[in-house]
């Protein structure tokens, strides 16, 4: 994660990214399900190291792929359940609605002709909501804020390799407790992003 006033001897090391992990996504067109898997791909590869994370109050909150023993819960909310968190923070990732923007007549690009085809163009922005769960207000807290900063500071790097119009932290909510967990507290942070869909329709013989 990138820190404008790092302290040398606080033990993070700053702005830390393979922009490798991009590689399987660069190529698929951005449906809903893959934005989930990105987002807890940079989660889980952010809180794997110790030293990539920020706030030394989180450092021990170390991510692994066995559940029974990462220091910190990062799930798709389609795989998560409360009793999941009620012993170790967690992130928990919720896709929000998808809204189509038209970009022309039809959809169509324009003045194209090309031996019949027809070429077609649309945008789509969406967001996802990222939940931020702690022992008290105060962890929550400090989790929204670390994620909030992940994606922000590198949220170019994921416009640039995924080729994106837009990619946003857009808001960080405020602290509620979960009615369904015992006494865990939540901050909700929202990242919004919006691309382009390109098709082409050829006419049969």
């Amino acid at each position: 994660m990138a820190n404008d006033n790092l302290d040398p001897c606080d033990g993070a090391q700053g702005p830390q990214m393979d922009v490798g992990i991009f590689d399987p996504y660069c190529n698929l067109s951005k449906r809903p399900f893959l934005m989930t898997g990105l987002l807890r791909l940079v989660l889980t590869t952010h809180f794997s190291e110790s030293e990539h994370i920020e706030a030394p109050e989180l450092r021990n909150n170390v991510w692994t792929a066995s559940e029974s023993n990462s220091g910190i819960l990062i799930e798709s909310i389609t795989r998560w359940y409360p009793q999941q968190t009620e012993k170790v923070p967690a992130v928990v990732l919720k896709r929000n609605t998808y809204q189509q923007v038209r970009l022309g007549i039809n959809h169509q690009w324009q003045n194209w002709c090309d031996g019949g085809k027809t070429h077609y163009t649309v945008a789509w922005q969406g967001s996802h909501t990222l939940f931020n769960i702690g022992g008290n207000g105060a962890e929550a807290d400090l989790l929204a804020t670390e994620v909030a900063r992940e994606l922000t500071e590198f949220g170019p790097l994921i416009r640039k390799y995924l080729n994106l119009f837009r990619f946003d932290v857009i808001q960080i909510g405020s602290v509620a407790i979960i009615e369904e967990t015992k006494q865990r507290f939540m901050v909700p942070v929202t990242a919004a992003y919006a691309y382009g869909e390109d098709w082409t329709i050829t006419p049969s013989a």
